[in-house]
């Protein structure tokens, strides 16, 4: 083609691919130094690159200054319409099986859809800000469903940050294993590792979502903006401390598991309530999982308050294959029991320094035959309490028969 090297700079950045169905294309001046355009058509498959941000550029060798360019995103297989010039546009895409590229935002850059309708505006003050409205956008990425619309007002000019923002939405079939794929790249690196290690399996149904404020003071803890997500959890997965394992490999702490019950990111706090839950067989019920602060860093904290009905043997399990058997000594190691009991359990995890974990807990015993040790004859019919914490154990109230004697045991 007839092009200069200047225009095929453009288009070795951009590398359109698609249809042009009666578009109409005018601009003045020389890229990288276009001064106006209109652009107006429709397009079918079209694809272009994502553009990195560019800072301003002085004047010179006789080429006019240019101002600050935001990163832009790319797409893949967009089909609709644009009515756009250099102070402002509009677009409306119905697309099926098309993707948004996004490399200046996420870390997995190439984001697919199976299907993504948009109806947005832009207007842009040269230097100063773009404000881009988002009428709808309605979205299908296998069982993930979306619908989002709000307005985001970014300023062009230094030190200005990221800008405001105000949104609402809704999500529903959320697969929460693959939340690492949806976290910006602006995460800090220990909330990341905690979420793509922590949550890892199950759905979100049923969410909301609210964003509004300056994103630069994101996720807003000081009550200056809104951040809410909220949603419902389905046969969810969580292991609270994702990372630390005991020698041969197994989670420090057994995972929670069909989790049924909800979950809200509100600003910086996240809260996981689980109506009702699976740890080693042991069925838990009103387990609240907590995380005060999520961009604590280093100080931040899990807490976990929950209680549980169920076989004997299944909580002493769960004992043995945590942190407490060593905590009490491995006192019920070998220890055996038949018959149901109760159980409360708080945890408080500092997650950069799990040694530091505090636990408070208890097994209340109801009419159990319990072996402490392999060499002694049961305890019959025993009932009271087994207090337990991170420095020991104690009983309180136990009595049980022994030998056919009555026997009572404090302390």
């Amino acid at each position: 083609l007839p092009i200069t090297p200047v225009q095929r700079q453009l288009l070795a950045d951009y590398a359109p691919r698609g249809r042009l169905v009666d578009v109409r294309a005018e601009w003045d001046g020389r890229y990288p130094n276009v001064s106006g355009y209109r652009l107006k058509g429709e397009v079918a498959a079209l694809a272009l690159n994502a553009q990195p941000a560019r800072p301003a550029q002085a004047a010179g060798k006789g080429l006019p200054a240019l101002p600050a360019r935001p990163a832009t995103p790319g797409f893949e297989n967009l089909s609709g319409s644009v009515d756009a010039d250099q102070d402002g546009g509009s677009v409306d895409v119905e697309s099926e099986r098309m993707a948004l590229l996004l490399p200046a935002w996420f870390a997995e850059a190439r984001m697919p859809f199976d299907r993504l309708a948009l109806k947005a505006r832009w207007n842009l003050e040269p230097q100063k800000q773009l404000q881009v409205d988002v009428d709808q956008l309605a979205f299908r990425q296998g069982g993930l469903e979306g619908e989002i619309s709000g307005r985001h007002l970014l300023p062009l000019t230094p030190g200005h940050g990221p800008g405001t923002a105000d949104f609402s939405g809704t999500l529903d079939g959320f697969e929460i294993g693959q939340i690492g794929r949806y976290l910006p790249l602006a995460t800090p690196q220990s909330l990341h590792d905690w979420l793509t290690g922590a949550l890892q399996g199950g759905r979100l149904r049923d969410a909301k979502l609210r964003l509004s404020g300056d994103l630069a003071q994101f996720p807003f803890k000081s009550g200056q903006g809104e951040f809410n997500v909220a949603g419902r959890l389905e046969a969810a997965r969580l292991e609270y401390a994702p990372g630390h394992r005991h020698p041969d490999g197994t989670p420090l702490w057994p995972l929670a598991e069909a989790i049924d019950g909800s979950i809200e990111f509100d600003r910086a706090r996240m809260e996981i309530h689980g109506k009702t839950l699976r740890t080693l067989g042991v069925a838990l019920s009103n387990v609240k999982a907590v995380i005060p602060d999520l961009v604590a860093h280093e100080q931040m904290m899990l807490e976990i308050d929950g209680t549980g009905a169920g076989p004997l043997q299944e909580f002493l399990r769960y004992v043995e294959l945590s942190p407490v058997l060593g905590w009490i000594g491995h006192f019920t190691e070998e220890t055996r029991g038949s018959g149901n009991a109760k159980l409360g359990l708080k945890l408080r995890m500092p997650l950069a320094h799990m040694e530091q974990t505090k636990v408070q807990g208890h097994l209340q015993l109801q009419n159990n035959d319990v072996v402490l040790f392999p060499e002694l004859p049961a305890l019959q019919g025993a009932q009271g309490r087994i207090d337990f914490h991170d420095h020991g154990f104690g009983l309180a109230g136990v009595n049980a028969s022994f030998l056919g004697a009555p026997l009572a045991v404090e302390g």
